[in-house]
C-alpha cells in the first residue's frame, strides 16, 4: 500500500463531507491512555458539518486507497463550498 505523508490543510471529500486535515498528531503526542493509539501517527479532521475525527494514519491511507475519503486537489482557494456540492451530484 502507498504511504502519505499528508498535509496540514489539505482538503478531503469524505462521502460527501467536506473535511480538513487541520492537525498532525506525532507518534506519542496524543494524550490518551491508549497505547495503540498513543503510539502511531494520527490525524485530526475537521469537517464542515462541525464533526471531529482523530484517524490513524494507516486508516486514512486504506480509506483513500478504497475510494471512501478523496483528497482535493483543486487549489483550496478556487474552491467555493458551491464548487465542492457541484462536484458531489
Amino acid at each position: 500500500m502507498e504511504k502519505n505523508d499528508f498535509e496540514v490543510g489539505s482538503l478531503l471529500d469524505d462521502g460527501g463531507k467536506l473535511a480538513i486535515i487541520y492537525r498532525e498528531i506525532e507518534t506519542g503526542d496524543l494524550d490518551t491512555v491508549c497505547n495503540s493509539i498513543k503510539w502511531r501517527k494520527n490525524y485530526e479532521l475537521y469537517y464542515l458539518d462541525g464533526d471531529i475525527a482523530i484517524l490513524s494514519e494507516g486508516a486514512l491511507n486504506r480509506l483513500i486507497k478504497y475510494g471512501q475519503i478523496a483528497i482535493i486537489k483543486d487549489n483550496p482557494q478556487n474552491l467555493s463550498i458551491d464548487d465542492f456540492k457541484k462536484r458531489q451530484k
